[in-house]
């Protein structure tokens, strides 16, 4: 994922044409780009108040502390490739021998 960077995104002519002080909200380059890179944080609450106070009223440190501990206890890294691990073995082994710590 990310931000594209191109000719487009980048929206020179759109600067030009709003100019110092204008409005970019207004512009059609604007409208164009804004749902596709619309962003909207996971942990946020959208609940009515009713709605939010019935699901125990968890604010976002509530939430956040939640998903954490839901990360941690079921989140699968994937292996490191076998080569990458060799190297790091070996960085390892080098930094011990040059501390004399092997």
């Amino acid at each position: 994922m990310g931000i594209e960077v191109n000719e487009d995104t980048l929206a020179l002519e759109a600067i030009e044409r709003v100019g110092p002080g204008g409005n970019f909200l207004t512009d059609r380059h604007t409208l164009k780009h804004m749902r596709p890179t619309w962003f909207v944080p996971p942990l946020f609450n959208y609940d009515k108040w009713e709605v939010w106070q019935s699901k125990g009223a968890k604010d976002y440190l509530a939430r956040a502390r939640e998903k954490a501990r839901e990360l941690l206890r079921e989140h699968q890294p994937a292996p490191l490739d076998d080569k990458l691990v060799q190297e790091l073995r070996r960085e390892v082994e080098a930094f011990e021998k040059e501390v004399h710590y092997a």
